[in-house]
C-alpha cells in the first residue's frame, strides 16, 4: 500500500551571511574606523604606541575583512601622522602597509575575494593617493589597477552577479569598489576604465534588485545587518549612469542616505528582473517599486535556496527542499541544480530547474511570477522511466514572524504574522482537493519553521504545485479550486501523463495545465493545446489568454 511520504526533518532556517561589520558595508568604513583610533586626548606617545600594537598583529597572511578593513584604515591615518610619531615606526607601518598591499597571490581573488580586493586594490590606491608622487606610488597605482580589474572580471558576469557562493559578499565588494571609485579619482593615472566601470554600474542594479525592503541583503539571517542606504546613495552618483540614480530613489526611498524627491515617469529603466546561469542566480520581481512582489532563488551544486518578499515582507527565506522515495527508498541527487529554461516579458518571469536523481528519476522545478496577476506558482515535477510509484514531500522555509494558517474546512491556507494579524499570502495546493472531507494521500502543512507539501501517487509521475496569491486584498475574496480533465483523443488522461487545473479568486480566474509524459495534442476547458507547460488567464469573454507558454 502506498503511504503518504514522511515530512523532511526540520532544521533551522539556513541562509547566507557574511563575517563582516558596519566598517566593510560602508562607503565611508574604513574613515571611520580611523577616526576611532585616536580620541580628544590623544598623544604622540599614545599614537605610536597603537602603531607598534598593530605592527605587533598585522602580520601577513591576513585572512579576515575587518583586519583588511583596519589596514586600509591605518593607510588613512599613515600621512596625518607622520609628524606625531619617531621616523622608524613611521617607516615600520609604512613598511608593514605596502607588505600587505602586495601579499595577495593572484588566486587569492577566488579563495578570499573580499579580502583581496579591500589589500590589493583599495589598500594600494589609498597608499598611491596618500603618498608623495614618486615611483612606489605610481607602482601602487599601477598593481591596484590590475587587482581591481582582476577583481571585475573574474567575481562579476555581465550583468554585474556575483556567484551564488559569493553573494554573501556583494555589498561587501560594492562598498570596497565604490570607495575604490573614489580613490581612482585623486589618482594622477586615472581610475579603473570604461569595462570596469560598467560592470560596477551593473553590480549596482544587480544589488538593488537584491535588496528587502527594509533596506537590508537578500538571504541575510541578522537582523543587525546594515541597511544599504548609505551605500547606494554613495554608488548611485558615481559615474554618468543617471539610471541608477533614479533606481535607488524609486526601488530603495524612503531608505536612510537615499533621496526621496519624486522622479518622473522613465521608458529606459532596466528590467527589474535578472538571470545569471553561470552564477546559479536569478531575480524574479513584479517591478522596481521598493514593495514589489520578488522572487530571489539561488541553484549552485545540490541546493536550491529562495527568498519571497509580499505584502512589503520576507515571507520566506531558506532552502527549498524537496525528498523523493520509490518503494521507501530514499532517491539522493547525482548532479547539481542545472537552469534548462528562462523567460521574462512584461507580463511574466519564468524559471525551470532541473536536477537528476538515482534510478534515472528527474526532478523538475518550475517557478512563475505573472506581474499583472500577481500570483506566484510554484512547482516540482517528479518524471520517472517506470511505474513504481512515488512519495513526494516539499519544504519550503518560512522567514521571521511568519506561520501558516490553515482554513476549517478547505485546504486554503494562509502565511501571516500572528493568528490575528491580515494574511500576506493566500496559499493553494492545486494538486490536492479544496475541500478537507474529501481524502487524498497528501496535505499541507505546517512543520516548525517550515510549509511541507507531501503528495503521493500509484502512478509514474506526479506533479506538485502551489499557487501564491500575492495581492492580499483578494485574500476575504471567495477562492476555489478544482483538478479539470485533460483528453487526449476523446479519453481522459490520468493525472501522471498530463494534469490540469482552474483557479478562481473572485472574478479572476486562471488554468494551469503541465504535461508529464510525452506531448500530444490535448483538450482541457474546451481549449486545445500541444505544448509541456500553460499558465493564462481566462478573459471575462471566457477566451484563455496565455501568461506563459512553454513548448
Amino acid at each position: 500500500m502506498l503511504m503518504i511520504p514522511p515530512a523532511i526533518a526540520t532544521n533551522p532556517i539556513v541562509t547566507c551571511t557574511a563575517a563582516t561589520n558596519k566598517y566593510a558595508e560602508s562607503p565611508e568604513g574604513p574613515e571611520r574606523m580611523a577616526a576611532s583610533f585616536f580620541g580628544k586626548r590623544a598623544t604622540p606617545k599614545s599614537t605610536e604606541h597603537k602603531v607598534l600594537n598593530w605592527l605587533t598583529a598585522a602580520q601577513p597572511p591576513v585572512d579576515e575583512i575587518e583586519s583588511a578593513i583596519e589596514a586600509v584604515a591605518w593607510a588613512i591615518v599613515l600621512p596625518k601622522i607622520a609628524s606625531q610619531i619617531d621616523p622608524e615606526v613611521w617607516t615600520s607601518l609604512h613598511t608593514a602597509l605596502v607588505a600587505l598591499a602586495n601579499s595577495q597571490p593572484e588566486d587569492a581573488v577566488g579563495k578570499t575575494p573580499v579580502v583581496h580586493q579591500v589589500l590589493k586594490g583599495e589598500l594600494a590606491w589609498q597608499l598611491a593617493v596618500g603618498l608623495p608622487a614618486d615611483r612606489e606610488a605610481r607602482r601602487l597605482s599601477k598593481s591596484g589597477r590590475a587587482a581591481i580589474s582582476l577583481g571585475f572580471h573574474e567575481l562579476l558576469d555581465r550583468d554585474g552577479m556575483t556567484s551564488a557562493a559569493d553573494l554573501p559578499f556583494m555589498r561587501v565588494l560594492l562598498a570596497c569598489w565604490t570607495r575604490c571609485y573614489a580613490l581612482g579619482r585623486e589618482l594622477s593615472h586615472g581610475g579603473w576604465g570604461a569595462q570596469c566601470q560598467q560592470r560596477y554600474e551593473r553590480l549596482v542594479q544587480t544589488a538593488m534588485r537584491l535588496t528587502r525592503p527594509d533596506g537590508r541583503a537578500a538571504f541575510e539571517a541578522s537582523d543587525d545587518a546594515p541597511e544599504g542606504g548609505e551605500l547606494f546613495a554613495a554608488a548611485a552618483i558615481n559615474g554618468k549612469n543617471k539610471v541608477n540614480r533614479r533606481l535607488a530613489a524609486i526601488a530603495l526611498s524612503p531608505m536612510r542616505g537615499v533621496a526621496g524627491k519624486k522622479t518622473k515617469k522613465v521608458t529606459d529603466l532596466p528590467t527589474p528582473s535578472v538571470h545569471c546561469e553561470d552564477a546559479c542566480v536569478a531575480v524574479l520581481r513584479r517591478g522596481w517599486q521598493r514593495d514589489d512582489e520578488r522572487l530571489a532563488v539561488t541553484f549552485s551544486g545540490e541546493k536550491c535556496r529562495i527568498e519571497l518578499v509580499a505584502s512589503g515582507q520576507v515571507a520566506l527565506s531558506g532552502d527549498w527542499q524537496f525528498e523523493v522515495r520509490r518503494g521507501g527508498e530514499l532517491l539522493k541527487p547525482v548532479s547539481p541544480w542545472e537552469s534548462v529554461c528562462w523567460h521574462s516579458d512584461e507580463d511574466v518571469d519564468y524559471l525551470e530547474l532541473e536536477i537528476e536523481l538515482a534510478d534515472g528519476v528527474k526532478l523538475e522545478r518550475q517557478i512563475v511570477l505573472a506581474r499583472q496577476d500577481r500570483f506566484l506558482l510554484m512547482a516540482d515535477a517528479v518524471l520517472t522511466k517506470s511505474p513504481g510509484g512515488i512519495a513526494y514531500c516539499g519544504s519550503l522555509p518560512l522567514a521571521g514572524r511568519f506561520e501558516l494558517c490553515g482554513a476549517a474546512e478547505t485546504r486554503e491556507t494562509y502565511l501571516t504574522t500572528g493568528k490575528n494579524s491580515r494574511p500576506s499570502v493566500q496559499i493553494l495546493p492545486l494538486a490536492l482537493p479544496e475541500w478537507r472531507a474529501e481524502t487524498h494521500l497528501g496535505e499541507l502543512l505546517p512543520a516548525g519553521p517550515s510549509v511541507q507539501l507531501l503528495q503521493a501517487t500509484e502512478g509514474r509521475n506526479l506533479f506538485a504545485p502551489l499557487f501564491f496569491d500575492l495581492d492580499r486584498s483578494r485574500c476575504r475574496k471567495r477562492t476555489t479550486w478544482r483538478q479539470v480533465h485533460v483528453a487526449e483523443t476523446l479519453t481522459n488522461l490520468s493525472a501522471d501523463v498530463a494534469a490540469g487545473y482552474r483557479v478562481a479568486i473572485g472574478k479572476k480566474q486562471w488554468l494551469i495545465y503541465r504535461s508529464l509524459a510525452a506531448k500530444g495534442n490535448r483538450t482541457l476547458l474546451g481549449h486545445n493545446l500541444s505544448t509541456e507547460t500553460l499558465v493564462a488567464r481566462f478573459a471575462s469573454s471566457g477566451e484563455v489568454t496565455s501568461i506563459v507558454e512553454i513548448e
